[in-house]
C-alpha cells in the first residue's frame, strides 16, 4: 500500500487510478514494468513497486510546483529517500522517473526543475536515465504544471469551504447574541406610581398602583428585511435612516464596511451589488 502523503498530494491505490487521473502515467508505468524485466532477465536484484515509486513521484512534483524551487537536489532526494524507508535504489528509481515525468511538461519550471534534479550525477544514474527513456514509447502524452496541483486545488477549496462556514457561523451567532440582548433590553418592567402621602406600600392597603409599558418600538425597527430581500432591505434602510440611523454615514461612506456591519446586524450576508442594483431600480 503507498506511504500517505502531505496535503500537496493524496496518494492513489492503483495503476488505474494513476492513469484516470493523470493520462499520462501511462507510458511511465509501462516503462517501469519494462524496466523491471530487464533487471530481472539480467540478475538485478530490485522489484520496483510500481504504485508506490509514481505517487512518490507524483508528491515530489506537486511539492516543486507548490513551493519555490530551492535548487537544492538533496532535498528533493531525500524526500524520495525517506518515503522508501531509506532505499536507496528505489529511491533514485523514483528520481528517474521524476526527471522523464518533468521532461514530458511543457513550462520553464519543468525544465528548471529537472535540471536541478541531474546536475551532477554519478555515471550508474545517468545511465538508468538513459535506460528507462529506452522503455518509454515514441508517441508520449504530455503533461501540463496544472496536473500536478490538482489536490492543493481541491485543499485549497475545501479550506475556503470552512472559512466561509465559519464566516457564516460567527455572523449567525452574533446576530442571534444581538437579539437575546435586545429581547432581554425589551422585557415589560412594572412601574408604580404613589397618589397620596403614604410611606410604604404594604403600610398602606389603599394605595393605588398603576401599571405601565415601554412605548413599543416602530414597526420599521423590529420588522428587518428577510434574506435576499434587497428591496425590502433597501426599504428598511430608508426607514432606519429617517429615524436617525445612517449606516452608510456610520460606515465612513464606505459601502462594503456598510455591508459588513449589515450583515453582523440582519444575520446574514448582505451581498454589495445585489444592494447596488435594488437601490438603483
Amino acid at each position: 500500500m503507498p506511504v500517505p502523503h502531505s496535503t500537496y498530494y493524496r496518494d492513489r491505490y492503483s495503476e488505474r487510478d494513476l492513469c484516470h487521473d493523470f493520462p499520462g502515467d501511462e507510458i511511465l508505468i509501462d516503462g517501469l514494468h519494462a524496466m523491471q524485466r530487464h533487471f530481472w532477465n539480467n540478475n538485478v536484484s530490485i522489484d520496483i513497486p510500481v504504485v508506490r515509486v509514481m505517487n512518490t513521484a507524483h508528491f515530489i512534483a506537486a511539492y516543486m510546483f507548490a513551493t519555490s524551487c530551492s535548487g537544492d537536489q538533496m532535498e528533493y532526494d531525500a524526500l524520495a529517500y525517506d518515503s522508501f524507508c531509506r532505499d536507496r535504489q528505489l529511491m533514485q528509481v523514483t528520481i528517474i522517473v521524476l526527471a522523464a515525468m518533468l521532461q514530458r511538461t511543457d513550462g520553464f519550471r519543468a525544465k528548471q526543475c529537472r535540471n536541478v534534479l541531474l546536475q551532477d550525477r554519478s555515471p550508474d544514474f545517468e545511465e538508468g536515465v538513459s535506460l528507462y527513456d529506452q522503455f518509454l514509447r515514441s508517441a508520449e502524452k504530455r503533461f501540463a504544471e496544472e496536473d500536478f496541483l490538482i489536490d492543493t486545488g481541491a485543499q485549497i477549496q475545501r479550506l475556503r469551504a470552512e472559512n466561509q462556514q465559519l464566516i457564516t457561523e460567527n455572523t449567525q451567532l452574533k446576530y442571534t447574541i444581538t437579539t437575546m440582548e435586545q429581547e432581554q433590553q425589551n422585557k415589560h418592567q412594572t412601574i408604580v406610581y404613589n397618589y397620596g402621602t403614604y410611606n410604604d406600600i404594604h403600610d398602606n392597603p389603599y394605595s393605588t398602583i398603576y401599571t405601565a409599558q415601554p412605548e413599543e418600538k416602530k414597526e420599521t425597527g423590529e420588522r428587518r428585511p428577510r434574506e435576499n430581500d434587497y428591496a425590502a432591505l433597501v426599504a428598511w434602510l430608508d426607514a432606519e435612516k429617517a429615524q436617525g440611523r445612517d449606516y452608510y454615514a456610520d460606515a465612513g461612506m464606505n459601502r462594503s464596511r456598510m455591508c459588513r456591519d449589515l450583515s453582523e446586524v440582519l444575520g446574514w450576508i448582505v451581498d454589495q451589488n445585489s444592494l447596488r442594483k435594488a437601490e438603483n431600480r
